[in-house]
């Protein structure tokens, strides 16, 4: 997966390689973020969540030095950015947005990217859903070396209705309870607020 964001030479590399680059930074709950990406981990590695383990304060992606918990500290990620980039360059916006009108945010970005914001892209086929298998063999095989190796080479239809299947195969993970979530957020408190103020955008949605 990109990691243009948490690594810390990425921002004066792409300064250094395309100095009028655009960049454009989707943020989302940091909590939901360490979460989703424990989530993709239990996935990649063949696990399955297990509540006893993982929803606990002693669970180990909630511990603060973890990496799921650093890097959904947006501030210190994103201040490279800011301090290598004009601001007229950088684009940053919220996944909640998008979840509430993804063609209007779709169609933002075309225009900060100087591309026909009219164009109408394909907003039914789900891409990279999130979540945990029904079946973990079905999630072993979408996911494979193999299926990744001849994915540029896969027609769009047949790629989509992989995609499809691979969604049906998928099931939402359970809430994070009241308490858990709440810790959580008192983690990343003083890092909202620094963001909030990094970007010019109220997140007290978040808190």
């Amino acid at each position: 997966r990109p990691c243009y964001l948490e690594c810390p030479q990425a921002a004066g590399r792409i300064r250094g390689l395309i100095p009028r680059a655009r960049i454009i930074c989707c943020l989302r709950n940091p909590v939901d973020r360490a979460y989703s990406d424990y989530q993709m981990y239990l996935r990649s590695s063949g696990q399955r969540l297990d509540p006893v383990r993982d929803l606990t304060p002693s669970a180990a992606w909630v511990h603060p030095d973890s990496h799921w918990m650093e890097i959904s500290r947006y501030h210190g990620q994103l201040q490279r950015y800011f301090d290598a980039f004009s601001r007229e360059q950088i684009h940053v916006y919220l996944f909640d947005d998008f979840q509430k009108n993804s063609l209007e945010v779709t169609q933002d970005v075309y225009r900060f990217l100087n591309v026909d914001p009219t164009i109408v892209p394909d907003m039914d086929t789900p891409h990279n859903v999130g979540g945990m298998p029904s079946s973990m063999l079905m999630e072993g095989m979408f996911t494979s070396k193999a299926v990744a190796a001849v994915k540029p080479w896969i027609p769009r239809d047949v790629a989509n209705w992989v995609r499809r299947l691979r969604t049906r195969n998928m099931r939402p993970a359970p809430r994070l309870p009241a308490e858990l979530r709440q810790q959580l957020t008192s983690e990343f408190r003083s890092d909202i607020a620094a963001t909030s103020k990094l970007i010019g955008r109220s997140l007290d949605h978040w808190l």
